[in-house]
């Protein structure tokens, strides 16, 4: 049996002495400040849009927030006579763009609203682009939108693709501001994240999408207008019992403190197109005829003094069309959205209100 070979001098661990454990330490400390510096500037966090088409970061077509954010930037947005804000109730009530202009009397129309959209988030897709004078800002808006649990929650989780923080140093002191926009150590966890989603958003989406549209010439991911598919009386009586439910529970839980937040909001977004000689219309979103007295009873009385007493503050319209228009729960798939037939009625009142509204404008 060989004899064990024993350890050269050459081979014998010599340990590090102390000043070479110091620059080591000190050469750590400083290549972690190089890189976690810039990340909490914001200075990593790229814009999406210049190394893929918004549309190619899309996860499915139902991923509404990159597509409206690139809606908002773009150059239609800025030359359209009317754009449109709200969450998925205004959404699908709404014809297309296209035929809903045709209807009004040819104008053109850029539609922003989208599926969970807030206030908060509708003032921050109006910053995206600057407003012209004599364009008109038609803001839906309804109760349910106090149901949700926190307005800051899709952009500080980079939802939008983009760095919140600068749209949130913008906004004065009288809005309410998470922790997570305030404070420096929590704004430089939410720039980590939201980069770290945008760059695995970029490699395992984006290039990809761009790279067989290259070479195969495949259009990606089509963004989806319309979400809430028809189904039969007894799925849509199912459906309308289950969210119900669901939004009297989150309304218990968060109107009376939207109820505050929303009038700053108001009055932000007011303010906006004020100084740019835009024009607000804030309107309510349909609802079927009852829910006013029944689902959104507790708050409903409170919620449209709050509205009628802010536009009279800010200098804007509020309207709702529907005592005219009258829709029932059989012209709506669950509690929120119109079906096909509720949304060609709700369209045509509309399109009626705007070509009157055009009319009163083109006459002063």
């Amino acid at each position: 049996m060989a004899a064990a070979i024993a350890p050269s001098s050459s081979e014998e661990v010599i340990p590090l002495n102390r000043s070479a454990w110091q620059q080591i330490i000190c050469w750590t400390v400083l290549l972690g400040i190089a890189l976690v510096w810039p990340l909490s500037q914001g200075w990593l966090w790229f814009e999406p849009e210049r190394l893929a088409p918004m549309q190619y970061y899309l996860l499915d077509p139902t991923d509404a927030a990159p597509i409206t954010l690139a809606r908002a930037r773009s150059q239609e947005r800025e030359q359209a006579d009317i754009l449109i804000l709200g969450s998925s109730a205004a959404q699908e009530s709404l014809l297309p763009p296209e035929q809903l202009g045709a209807m009004a009397g040819g104008a053109s129309i850029v539609d922003l609203s989208s599926s969970g959209q807030n206030p908060l988030e509708s003032l921050f897709l109006l910053t995206q682009a600057p407003l012209h004078r004599g364009q008109q800002v038609l803001f839906f808006v309804g109760p349910s939108l106090l149901s949700q649990a926190d307005y800051t929650a899709r952009l500080s989780n980079g939802d939008f693709l983009v760095d919140p923080l600068p749209f949130a140093d913008s906004l004065p002191a009288s809005v309410s501001k998470p922790s997570a926009w305030t404070e420096p150590k929590q704004r430089a966890a939410l720039r980590y994240k939201g980069t770290r989603k945008l760059v695995l958003r970029l490699l395992r989406r984006a290039w990809p999408v761009a790279m067989r549209r290259y070479l195969y010439g495949a259009p990606g991911i089509q963004p989806q207008r319309y979400y809430y598919e028809d189904v039969s009386a007894a799925g849509r009586t199912a459906r309308q019992a289950t969210q119900t439910q669901r939004l009297s529970h989150a309304l218990q839980q968060y109107a009376v403190g939207h109820m505050h937040e929303f009038p700053v909001l108001l009055q932000q977004i007011a303010a906006r197109c004020r100084d740019a000689g835009a024009r607000l219309t804030v309107l309510e979103s349909p609802h079927a005829v009852g829910d006013t007295t029944t689902l959104y009873a507790p708050w409903w009385r409170s919620y449209l003094e709050m509205q009628r007493q802010s536009a009279l503050t800010q200098g804007y319209r509020y309207v709702d069309l529907n005592p005219r228009v009258k829709l029932s729960d059989t012209e709506f798939t669950d509690r929120l959205h119109t079906d096909a037939a509720g949304r060609q009625r709700w369209s045509n009142e509309v399109a009626t209100w705007l070509r009157k509204l055009r009319a009163e404008r083109g006459a002063d």
